[in-house]
């Protein structure tokens, strides 16, 4: 392979690669993108993701589909509705007219050289180059070969994804509360237009899933709620620990990195931010973790630290969820966008301690109510 010494390799052009080739290219570095998937193929089948003002998971970069106007919370007793102009966004992600082809368009139109077709497999293949930016999914084997992550997750996501057929109200999405139905109780439905819908139940969990059973159950709530199904999925993502981001020239981004997260548009806000962070720290030579820390890693580890009270939760938290999230206080900071998140940044160590003692009283007396 040939290759200037003053490159950037980038692999894989998904969302953060895309961002992160971008980003670079704007600061006057010369850039290469491989991408092992052929042009016009993506990372993931077509999907939408909402994202939320109040949690400050609105990203940079890419264009939405449309604006969230409307966003329902509920639980098996208890519901809780917001309705405005500044609740959040709705993206389409993988497709010809998603944010990853947006960004492989503005690629080309930039002239950044992007080789289709061509996996990375080996370190090998990346000599020569000044710097190495792996952005190819949790899967990645570079990150495992440079030693950056763990040989194991320590939690796996299961996303049983429907395409769904019904009378939908689009600009509108829904959270559901239900253990009955999804695994880890969450289910998140967002509307493509008036008629069809993508429903997705989703868990995050250390032990293997029965992925039949939940099927049949997640088919039952379908038919119930009187949808028909155009297609459906399993997709998985593995969470892996990083004894470190960046090592020597080579850096983590997006999923690799495990920047991820389906929950309200956290890891499409991840995937872009570990993008921007890394060009930032490539060309400036500012070291890429304290960077990270400023703009993903401190957002990233608060709700890291809630979601255990959030798998632990029963049908009873879940509906004094919902009744709490209807307060006047909750409809108004939602309702107006304001950034909880950024709320919260002086009080983050009082709000690591709280959620760690929180979540240990929730799993020792509340499991499962």
């Amino acid at each position: 392979m040939n290759a200037k010494e003053c490159k950037t390799a980038v692999i894989g052009a998904g969302l953060a690669g895309c961002t992160a080739a971008l980003e670079l290219d704007k600061k006057g570095v010369e850039v290469e993108v491989f991408e092992a998937l052929k042009s016009g193929e993506y990372t993931r089948k077509p999907q939408l993701t909402g994202t939320a003002h109040v949690l400050s998971t609105v990203p940079k970069i890419i264009k939405p589909k449309y604006q969230m106007n409307n966003f329902t919370f509920e639980s098996e007793n208890n519901t809780s509705h917001f309705e405005g102009n500044k609740i959040g966004n709705i993206y389409e992600v993988c497709s010809s007219n998603g944010a990853e082809q947006m960004l492989r368009d503005e690629l080309q139109d930039r002239g950044i050289k992007v080789n289709y077709g061509s996996p990375i497999k080996s370190r090998d293949q990346l000599k020569g180059y000044s710097h190495v930016v792996i952005a190819d999914g949790y899967t990645s084997t570079l990150a495992k070969l440079y030693g950056m992550r763990d040989d194991k997750p320590y939690l796996t996501s299961y996303g049983l994804q429907s395409i769904t057929r019904g009378d939908f109200e689009p600009s509108s999405a829904k959270i559901i509360l239900n253990h009955t139905v999804a695994p880890g109780a969450y289910i998140f439905h967002i509307p493509w237009d008036e008629e069809k819908a993508t429903t997705v139940a989703f868990a995050m969990q250390s032990q293997p899933l029965d992925i039949k059973l939940t099927r049949e159950k997640f088919r039952k709530y379908l038919e119930k709620m009187g949808w028909s199904v155009e297609d459906e999925w399993v997709e998985y993502e593995h969470f892996y620990r990083h004894p470190c981001y960046q090592r020597d020239n080579v850096y983590l981004v997006g999923a690799a990195g495990s920047f991820t997260c389906e929950f309200m548009g956290f890891g499409l806000y991840y995937t872009i931010e570990s993008g921007i962070a890394c060009a930032q720290s490539i060309a400036t030579g500012e070291k890429y973790e304290d960077v990270l820390w400023r703009n993903v890693l401190s957002h990233l580890n608060v709700y890291r630290k809630m979601a255990p009270l959030m798998r632990n939760a029963g049908p009873k938290t879940h509906d004094y969820m919902v009744k709490v999230m209807g307060n006047f206080l909750a409809k108004y900071l939602v309702e107006n966008g304001k950034h909880v998140f950024k709320i919260i940044d002086p009080l983050y160590p009082f709000v690591m301690a709280g959620g760690k003692m929180v979540s240990g009283l929730h799993a020792l007396f509340l499991k499962g109510k």
